[in-house]
């Protein structure tokens, strides 16, 4: 058999090193330009925050932020139920109108960030039921909340879910670990503890509402669909 020349020898291993490697960027670049998602949209502005104190009730405006129940599919009179915060005493004022009254409100003010040394002065610790799921929750006094029984037309409980040392509630859903690759919490919310809307869905809503001729107490136009739904961790009727 006649010896291999040199040139060829040296062609063979050449091919046996770089083919491969051709081979291997040549695929790493073309999942590359398939994963990629195009350029990023525009930057979205923030147009309003509000935090939702109790859950399904009036919410508050703010320009910023760092941080078997009753709801307002069931008792759409909730979206009366105002809270108001106090940030030189830290403490929220919850105020409803009086049943068979114009002027006169049902009031009650408790602290927004209670210490635990005053949650466990002030409340019991219960399990309270979020549509099917029971997690733990401090009950304030009967009686902070009996002028609001009248309101509702049955007796009502105020309850809270504290960050710590209470256990938060896992999110299930689209916000599962499988779903959300993560494990993550709530507390009081139905599923997600932050809700983003657009302005042009939210007054496309509230045009339907009107619409459909929906008017609240006294004659006003229907509540701003904003003040109806986004929730924040904390208390609940």
């Amino acid at each position: 058999m006649a010896p291999v020349p040199n040139n060829t020898q040296l062609a063979i291993i050449a091919s046996a090193f770089f083919v491969p490697v051709l081979i291997y960027l040549y695929f790493t670049r073309a999942q590359t330009k398939k994963g990629n998602a195009g350029p990023l949209p525009e930057s979205t502005e923030i147009t309003a925050l509000y935090v939702y104190p109790i859950k399904s009730c009036h919410g508050i405006s703010v320009q910023s932020t760092k941080h078997e129940f009753l709801t307002i599919r069931n008792f759409a009179k909730m979206t009366l139920v105002r809270p108001t915060y106090d940030a030189l005493t830290d403490t929220l004022t919850i105020t409803a109108p009086a049943p068979d009254s114009i002027d006169e409100k049902l009031e009650f003010t408790i602290p927004a960030h209670p210490s635990k040394q005053w949650l466990d002065s002030n409340t019991s610790t219960h399990d309270a039921k979020i549509w099917s799921t029971w997690t733990p929750a401090r009950v304030y006094s009967p009686s902070l909340t009996a002028p609001f029984n009248a309101f509702f037309d049955k007796q009502v409980r105020l309850v809270y879910k504290a960050s710590l040392p209470d256990p938060p509630r896992p999110l299930v859903s689209n916000g599962a670990p499988n779903i959300l690759w993560r494990s993550a919490t709530t507390h009081f919310p139905d599923l997600m503890p932050l809700l983003v809307g657009n302005e042009s869905s939210l007054t496309e809503l509230n045009t339907r509402m009107h619409g459909a001729g929906d008017k609240a107490r006294h004659g006003r136009a229907a509540l701003p669909a904003e003040h109806a739904r986004q929730r924040k961790r904390g208390c609940a009727l």
